[in-house]
């Protein structure tokens, strides 16, 4: 009776320990499929900082989510005393790949934003949220040598006063993205950046009011330092009166009319900033002009100012102009764009317009066409 005791007693246990490491297991398994970490507070920071002062998952590499400060926190919080240190949506010092991780920065001030870090493996798909706080650079996603995929970086205020990259990286840096409509930015803005690779398919988009270096932010499809093939990046324009100091190394140029662009307006002027060659050389590039709204400010036979570089713009015939400008998908006018007679500005202007057959229905076509007409009124005026 007593040795059947002793078994039972035994499984029990064995039992027991079973129990307590798949309980153990399992509660490990949140941390390992994506960690959620909010410093709000300074309070908040000293609980979860690193032993350098970062603020970083300590568990997972992908699907992390880091939120910093509250929206209109102002300085606060202040990751380390003097704002000086390093927030991480991921972080691996080996060869895993940093994956699918987001930051939000609502205020605070610190050093440096990476949306995913990655020594040697991969980059990719994480993303960098700016709405306030000061902070010196800004990567959606880097690694130091490796490759930075699908990573980007979305800017509606705060204050940015070095670099921002939406993909870094050591080799070929693909498909990363920024997209800015607010705050200020006193450094380069890179859509990629290779130290010793390609850098393809960047987008930059800017939109709203942001505020640029005139002398130092220079926009930039991509770079790479050792010469790698940069090619396939594209700018998208959605706004009007903003300056920064050039543009550099993008394969296709989007200027988007709105509602409040009216005749002679200028949608991006460049000052050519610190660098030596201060001209702005749009060769071997497609220039696009669209109108968004529905009842633009503008007449046949009006011209808008694309660029303005008064250093001069260079152009050849490898410079595609667009001869179309669409509003939506149904009506079209027809445009001229090129360089004015001192080469300084980037010039389109409306010749005409019309519904296109790419009406599908009855329903759709007299919508275009009452669109059509609005616009038409305006223009005709």
């Amino acid at each position: 009776m007593k040795k059947r005791e002793s078994i039972l007693t035994k499984r029990i246990l064995a039992g027991l320990m079973l129990g307590l490491l798949l309980g153990s297991t399992f509660y490990a398994q949140p941390a390992a499929a994506g960690e959620v970490i909010n410093v709000v507070t300074q309070e908040d920071y000293e609980k979860v900082k690193d032993s350098h002062g970062d603020v970083k998952p300590q568990h997972s590499l992908t699907d992390n989510s880091v939120t910093i400060g509250t929206d209109g926190g102002g300085n606060s919080p202040s990751i380390s005393s003097n704002g000086n240190e390093y927030v991480y949506g991921g972080y691996t010092a080996g060869t895993e790949a940093a994956k699918n991780n987001k930051v939000f920065v609502k205020s605070g001030e610190m050093r440096y934003v990476n949306g995913g870090y990655s020594l040697s493996g991969v980059a990719t798909d994480n993303k960098v949220y700016i709405s306030g706080g000061e902070m010196g650079d800004v990567k959606g996603g880097y690694s130091s040598t490796g490759v930075a995929i699908n990573n980007s970086v979305d800017i509606s205020g705060g204050t940015i006063t070095d670099s921002v990259y939406g993909g870094r990286g050591q080799l070929s840096v693909t498909n990363n993205s920024v997209n800015i409509s607010g705050g200020k930015i006193t450094g380069p803005v890179y859509g990629g950046y290779s130290n010793n690779g390609a850098v393809t398919g960047s987008t930059v988009t800017i939109s709203g009011t942001p505020v640029f270096d005139e002398n130092k932010t220079v926009l930039y499809g991509g770079y790479s330092d050792n010469g790698g093939d940069v090619s396939g990046n594209v700018l998208n324009i959605h706004t009007k009166e903003l300056k920064a100091a050039n543009v550099r190394d993008f394969d296709e140029y989007n200027f988007y009319l709105q509602n409040d662009t009216k005749a002679d307006d200028t949608l991006l002027t460049l000052t050519g900033g610190n660098n030596s060659d201060k001209t702005t050389d749009i060769t071997k590039s497609k220039i696009n002009v669209g109108m968004e709204g529905v009842t633009p400010a503008l007449q046949i036979g009006d011209s808008v100012t694309l660029l303005e570089n008064t250093n001069g713009i260079t152009v050849d015939n490898t410079t595609d102009y667009g001869k179309e400008m669409r509003q939506g998908v149904s009506v079209v006018y027809d445009i001229t764009t090129g360089l004015n007679e001192d080469g300084h500005k980037l010039v389109t202007t409306i010749n005409g317009g019309k519904v296109t057959e790419q009406s599908k229905s009855p329903v759709e076509t007299q919508a275009a066409t009452v669109a059509f007409l609005n616009s038409a009124c305006a223009l005709l005026q």
